[in-house]
């Protein structure tokens, strides 16, 4: 980042210019109490101007103070190397910022002798967290689950006729009938269980296909590190619920999930090979509901848009190259370069695969990293679209 033209950051309406800084990433195990940016504002009013004071109450001892609730693994950077950065802002705003110790909970708390110097601190310690919140993986995504009955067996039946017809060994020369699957409607007609074909594809493997019951629509991807983010989304989840029931207006939403396509141009080097879905009456109301609940998370300051789209990529997750180089044989996680998967064959045999309908009913926050009894993403939050 040029210096001369550092990004700005917007906290409560207040923009402001941060100097660059390379924080480590947190997620890596190598974030440690460093150096935090300086904090300047866009312009040279008055910092405070335009910023809220609702939660800063005064003290019986007289000045003021605020409860700041940040997760607690950015309170290393809000102390800093050797306690300079909060010894910084401490000095800066003339307040006392107390952090608490490791292994306890409880928000960070900013006392001064006026609301313009808690509100300054606050202002401080909110851009040193949003810094550090960008070196943070996403730990939840909001998301459509398919995964009921008939769509998992004709997803765990695709994935079976892949593999056989797919991964083949070097001596492999044929397929006993007994080992074939049934036919598929959707199977093109030059694949059938009397034929002994083989089509050795590159990186086709068993790792590399989606487990059914974690087959889903991903609307988009937050950071929840702390109880208030956790708090929030609920609550922004809860909003989408009224939003969307104002748009269907009590009429089904049916989903058809049939045909294959990839996210680049060349088959022979995919990373993913998705399901399509729409609706099965023609209309576009997934992509209306999927885009306004997105909205109201952005709106909200807890989502991205993924590459800066306007509208959701409405797609169902079915080969990701990368579920493959995640561990070793040992189960271990591995560094070595993402490599590509050859679906060129599939999407010539498997192009118009139909996996069955789902009628959508609920929204789901799922835990990327956690799973439930039956292997599917553990569930943070749920809404049901119909009362």
């Amino acid at each position: 980042m040029d210096i001369l033209q550092p990004e700005i950051v917007e906290i409560d309406g207040r923009r402001y210019r941060k100097l660059p800084v390379d924080l480590p990433s947190i997620d890596s195990g190598a974030f440690r109490h460093g150096d935090a940016e300086d904090l300047f504002p866009e312009n040279e009013e008055d910092e405070t101007g335009l910023l809220g004071d609702t939660d800063i109450i005064p003290i019986e001892r007289g000045g003021y103070k605020v409860n700041l609730f940040v997760p607690f693994s950015f309170n290393g950077i809000i102390v800093g190397k050797m306690g300079k950065t909060k010894a910084n802002i401490e000095k800066r705003t003339s307040c006392s910022i107390a952090i608490p110790k490791r292994g306890q909970k409880g928000p960070v708390e900013i006392t001064g002798r006026s609301k313009e110097d808690v509100l300054k601190a606050k202002t401080q310690i909110e851009i040193i967290c949003e810094g550090a919140r960008k070196n943070v993986k996403e730990t939840h995504f909001v998301a459509i689950v398919l995964n009921n009955s008939d769509v998992m067996t004709n997803v765990a039946t695709f994935t079976e006729m892949c593999l056989k017809r797919y991964q083949v060994s070097s001596h492999a020369t044929s397929v006993h009938l007994s080992s074939r699957p049934s036919v598929h409607p959707s199977i093109h007609p030059s694949i059938h269980p009397s034929i002994h074909r083989y089509q050795f594809a590159e990186g086709i493997c068993p790792q590399v296909f989606q487990n059914p019951v974690k087959l889903h629509l991903t609307l988009g991807m937050l950071k929840l590190l702390c109880d208030k983010d956790i708090e929030d989304a609920c609550k922004v989840l809860k909003k989408s619920r009224n939003v969307v029931q104002s748009f269907l207006k009590d009429q089904k939403l049916i989903l058809q999930l049939k045909g294959l396509d990839i996210m680049t141009d060349d088959p022979k080097m995919a990373h993913v090979l998705y399901i399509k879905a729409s609706c099965v009456d023609g209309s576009n109301r997934l992509q209306t509901v999927m885009d306004s609940i997105v909205e109201e998370f952005v709106k909200a300051g807890m989502m991205e848009r993924d590459f800066g789209r306007q509208n959701v990529k409405i797609h169902a997750t079915l080969i990701n190259s990368k579920w493959k180089d995640q561990t070793d044989s040992d189960n271990k996680p591995k560094q070595s370069h993402r490599s590509a998967v050859d679906v060129s064959g599939i999407l010539n045999d498997f192009k118009d695969f139909d996996f069955g309908t789902v009628e959508v009913k609920n929204l789901h926050i799922l835990t990327r990293t956690e799973f439930d009894e039956t292997g599917s993403y553990k569930t943070l939050a749920k809404i049901s679209f119909f009362d």
